[in-house]
């Protein structure tokens, strides 16, 4: 991952400037506060640092990158190469997976044949993991 950009999302992640949301990268509440996921951060830096943008009509708040590539739940590709990642959901090292597990299972939970196997994590603790594993 790119270092600067690393740094960039943990201050974010920090800062308490961004509530956190579930299972979108970006939703809206009856109040029209905006909630993000971790990745929804991401997105949401990319947007002040390189441009894109949110589309709130859609369901589940869509960004759309420079290219035009829109998503709700992962990083579009604009996102991915801007900061230096592998694919649209990185994954970091998770007991019982060979693979890891994707950072958004960190910050909305995960669940496995019935029994919460991730619970959801902070911003704190997701900051945490970012800067030991990605």
């Amino acid at each position: 991952m790119d270092q600067e950009v690393k740094k960039l999302w943990i201050e974010a992640l920090l800062s308490k400037k961004y509530r956190q949301g579930r299972d979108y990268l970006r939703t809206t509440d009856k109040d029209g506060e905006f909630h993000y996921c971790c990745l929804g951060v991401l997105c949401d830096l990319y947007a002040q640092k390189v441009g894109g943008r949110w589309n709130d009509e859609e369901y589940g708040g869509f960004f759309v990158d420079e290219q035009g590539v829109s998503n709700n739940v992962v990083l579009p590709q604009g996102v991915v190469k801007w900061a230096g990642l592998s694919d649209s959901c990185p994954t970091v090292p998770k007991a019982g997976f060979l693979a890891g597990a994707a950072i958004s299972a960190f910050n909305d939970g995960f669940d496995k044949d019935g029994g919460l196997v991730i619970t959801p994590h902070s911003f704190e603790e997701i900051a945490k993991l970012i800067e030991e594993h990605l």
